[in-house]
């Protein structure tokens, strides 16, 4: 709509109408209308520049009007996508997603957990934030994440896939076993070896992911087969393991 205009002058014939000059997606056209207003449905989305003339009954038209620039979306955002870490071992989860796709540019992201976050699910994060650290979450538990968008004229767009997340916070345990023939003293006799064999405990594990050892102040080395240890004395051998989640 717009303010109706005058027509000065002693011998004014007076506005018969108005002239709608628009440019934009499907290009440009002109429509009259002897109101005030126009109503338009069906465009397509995309900026419309609209600009205005009016019209006097002797058939003269004004000057045109400023720019008016009106932009149509309503077409929600696409999908995106959370990515996070499928095994952590802490009680904070970090969650990242790309900005949903938009013609109009997105207000804000929603995340959805499944199990859901309490009291509210999903949670709003507005932009620009583009991640969200969950905390805290218990050990043992799996959780599931997703992202969806929503535009600023306010479409929602659908959710994206699910990230899924386990936690596991517990060490593996390492137990070593020594063969050979053992004397008096628990001294051995003769050539000794050692075989590691771990366990990851976790309520929800996730299984270990390597066993190393040293010997004596020597580095770590990953072990793969059973350790010989022919020398005679005392010998200090060191061990551990790491399980998928980085406990070690």
């Amino acid at each position: 709509s717009w303010d109706a205009a005058n027509d000065p002058g002693v011998y004014a014939s007076g506005i018969s109408g108005y002239n709608i000059y628009r440019d934009g997606p499907g290009g440009p056209s002109v429509v009259f209308s002897n109101s005030i207003s126009l109503e338009q449905s069906g465009l397509a989305d995309g900026a419309y520049t609209y600009r205005i003339a009016s019209i006097d009954h002797a058939g003269r038209e004004s000057t045109l009007s400023a720019e008016l620039i009106i932009t149509i979306d309503a077409t929600s955002p696409l999908p995106t996508d959370v990515s996070c870490a499928p095994w952590i071992n802490t009680d904070t989860n970090s969650l990242a997603w790309p900005e949903a796709t938009d013609i109009s540019g997105v207000d804000y992201h929603e995340i959805d957990r499944d199990p859901s976050f309490t009291p509210t699910n999903p949670i709003q994060i507005d932009m620009p934030d583009l991640s969200y650290s969950d905390s805290p979450l218990s050990n043992g538990n799996e959780y599931k994440y997703r992202v969806r968008g929503t535009d600023l004229p306010a479409n929602t767009g659908s959710w994206g896939n699910f990230c899924t997340t386990r936690v596991d916070m517990t060490p593996p345990v390492t137990t070593p076993t020594f063969s050979g023939t053992l004397g008096q003293n628990d001294w051995y006799r003769g050539g000794t070896s050692l075989s590691l064999s771990a366990i990851d405990p976790d309520p929800l594990p996730s299984g270990v992911n390597n066993k190393k050892y040293k010997i004596g102040d020597g580095s770590y080395s990953t072990y793969t087969a059973p350790l010989s240890i022919p020398e005679e004395g005392i010998i200090t051998i060191s061990y551990k393991s790491e399980d998928h989640a980085g406990n070690i």
